[in-house]
């Protein structure tokens, strides 16, 4: 086994992370990498301090945003893509225009402002943070052809000609900037041309139009699987070990990374699974010793190398999706493959009356789901939706995750941190739901865009994420009615 190694984190990745973990009570695993419990405030920035064009503005100047034309009728108005990120939705319409509501304390609302009515007061504290309970108009200076959102405090939309303009927080982005926040969407041409485009919170990945990989941003635990532990400050390419000898990753056909504060990163050819990264809880798939990491006082596996994963299925891969720290495979039968964190019921594999929380080390087919069309994982539970355009959720559901109104599920309680949390192992179907057409899953909440283009959402609801109202869950699936 290679020696351990150190943990090398940026002060800015670093401080965001055990804040965030600070905050939960308990954390499972690595601590900076963990991501459980209540939303974190971003420690680089002073949470109620303007940015921005409004700086001019008293702290406490949130306003309405800028008075909407004509209500968008007719054709290309309708939702026909949603991206959700950590407390923030966000929507296109056919036509390419993006909306955004929810969280926006790190520009990811996109349209210029700092400070959104209503804003959101901190528990326990007078102070408010910026959100909005309405969808606001992004600052695109064309129209979007693709969304992207990982569960981080940015999102990234593609456009004509293969650009790719980001908003929100810059995390690690590597530029003369390194801490601020992007009000309005900026051109990044690291992106340009990128193919099955990932971007996690401290890490991004994507394919060249060849499949070759690059990735960028924070590597302390080897998710860039460039065959060390250093930060990359410009694009890098994964590597696989043979023996001795490390040979670049190349012929990929998608790559996907881990939701908020997860570190590993899977990725697939025609026919060969790999994984790399973080792997304390069977996050790669390979339950073979690696490399040895630290966090703290935490000593747990992981590996610098693309990993190649022992599944006789690869070839049928039909999409890869992964939560915080854990991971599924989707097959082109319509079944699903899963593994990793379990202890919330997170991998779907429990029946009535046995609870099932687990960790799988090695993928397991879930017997729970079939003619599934598309499985999205959040932090500590997943969604599925089915051919038949139903939705069936499993895992957390603290905070509504799973949007059938029921706060007490028939088997045993989980833990998240300290705390015992209802949860089911086992799937249950989201009420009212029978024409879903798309689906996304942020950290903790979840949306679905249903026949006609309407956008429903449910879950954590502590930035308006899931809509107006209350800022309590929403244990059932409520209509955006701004968009």
């Amino acid at each position: 086994m290679t020696p351990v190694r150190p943990l090398f984190l940026t002060p800015r990745s670093f401080a965001t992370l055990v804040t965030a973990c600070l905050a939960t009570l308990g954390c499972d695993g690595p601590a900076p990498m963990v991501d459980a419990g209540p939303s974190p405030l971003d420690a680089h920035e002073s949470p109620d301090a303007p940015r921005g064009p409004d700086a001019a503005e008293p702290a406490d100047a949130f306003v309405a945003p800028d008075a909407a034309g004509p209500r968008c009728t007719g054709a290309g108005c309708e939702i026909v893509e949603i991206a959700l990120a950590f407390e923030t939705s966000c929507a296109r319409r056919g036509n390419g225009e993006v909306l955004c509501w929810g969280r926006g304390q790190s520009g990811e609302l996109g349209d210029g402002a700092s400070r959104h009515l209503p804003g959101c007061t901190r528990v326990g504290s007078s102070d408010r943070t910026d959100c909005s309970d309405s969808a606001v108009v992004v600052a695109l200076p064309m129209p979007a052809l693709r969304l992207y959102a990982q569960g981080g405090f940015d999102v990234c939309a593609e456009v004509a000609g293969g650009d790719f303009y980001c908003w929100g927080s810059r995390g690690y982005r590597i530029t003369d900037a390194m801490m601020g926040d992007r009000l309005r969407p900026e051109l990044t041409p690291t992106y340009q041309g990128a193919q099955s485009f990932a971007n996690a919170f401290i890490y991004t990945c994507w394919l060249d139009a060849s499949g070759t990989p690059s990735c960028i941003g924070d590597n302390s635990v080897g998710a860039l699987g460039v065959g060390d532990f250093v930060q990359r400050f410009d694009p890098a390419h994964p590597v696989t070990r043979e023996g001795t000898t490390t040979t670049p990753l190349t012929g990929l056909v998608e790559i996907a990374t881990s939701t908020t504060f997860g570190s590993t990163t899977c990725a697939r050819t025609a026919d060969q699974l790999y994984c790399w990264g973080q792997n304390d809880i069977g996050q790669l798939g390979d339950p073979t010793p690696h490399t040895s990491c630290v966090a703290g006082i935490d000593v747990f596996d992981c590996t610098e190398v693309a990993t190649p994963i022992d599944f006789a299925d690869a070839a049928r891969i039909r999409d890869l999706t992964l939560g915080s720290q854990h991971t599924c495979a989707l097959l082109d039968d319509g079944t699903a493959w899963c593994w990793g964190q379990n202890r919330n019921g997170e991998l779907g594999l429990g029946s009535p009356g046995a609870q099932d929380i687990d960790a799988r080390r090695s993928p397991t087919l879930n017997p729970n789901l079939a003619n599934v069309a598309e499985l999205q994982l959040g932090a500590r539970h997943g969604c599925a939706r089915l051919e038949d355009g139903t939705v069936w959720c499993w895992g957390s559901n603290d905070l509504g995750q799973l949007g059938d109104g029921v706060p007490d599920h028939p088997e045993d309680q989980c833990m998240n941190g300290s705390t015992l949390i209802d949860c089911s192992s086992v799937p249950v179907q989201v009420p009212g739901i029978d024409d879903a057409t798309a689906l996304d899953v942020g950290r903790q909440h979840t949306c679905v865009i249903r026949a006609g283009g309407t956008v429903w959402c449910w879950g954590n609801n502590e930035t308006f994420e899931s809509g107006p109202g209350t800022r309590d869950p929403v244990v059932t699936p409520q209509r955006i009615t701004s968009l």
